[in-house]
């Protein structure tokens, strides 16, 4: 007994060595982590089903960034059967309103995700433009450069679940 439970301690040291090292493996090897110019932040980790979900779009960088004017962010749910992220489906928009200025700083929205009642794991998208026209919606506004940024994933509880 005493050599299995030396040997558990020693495995789960291992473990948590290693989930220390994980994290500093880039400063180890010399690189800094770059700050991404736009990202997309969850306020928590898991939500209780039924509970609001805040999106955070953050725009680092010393210009606006333009949004969606409609759907401004998707959901995403990871769906084990294909290992990958698939969309949900999107609120639905009867047309496309002017795009959404964000200015260098952050702007946040808030979202009830409709999964069905069951356990799902999520992201937020969020498809912005750079160097576009004010005042028009997005897919007129002839933006200079449009991208995607992703947040982590985050879990959406069971009814049953705490």
């Amino acid at each position: 007994m005493r050599v299995g439970s030396a040997m558990f301690g020693v495995s789960v040291l291992l473990l948590v060595s290693a989930s220390l090292l994980v994290p500093q493996w880039d400063a180890l090897a010399g690189k800094k982590r770059a700050r991404a110019p736009v990202s997309v932040a969850i306020g928590q980790r898991a939500y209780p089903a039924g509970a609001s979900v805040e999106i955070r779009v953050i725009n680092a960088t010393r210009r606006p960034i333009y949004l969606p004017g409609c759907a401004s962010y998707t959901l995403e749910r990871f769906d084990d059967r294909r290992d990958t992220f698939v969309p949900l489906p999107p609120r639905r928009c009867e047309w496309e309103n002017n795009a959404i200025v964000v200015p260098p700083g952050d702007r946040t929205f808030s979202v009830k995700p409709r999964v069905g009642g069951a356990r799902a794991i999520l992201r937020a998208v969020v498809t912005y433009g750079v160097g576009c026209r004010e005042g028009v919606p997005l897919t007129r506004a002839r933006c200079s450069r449009v991208d995607t940024a992703y947040s982590r994933s985050f879990v959406v509880l069971q009814a049953t679940e705490k």
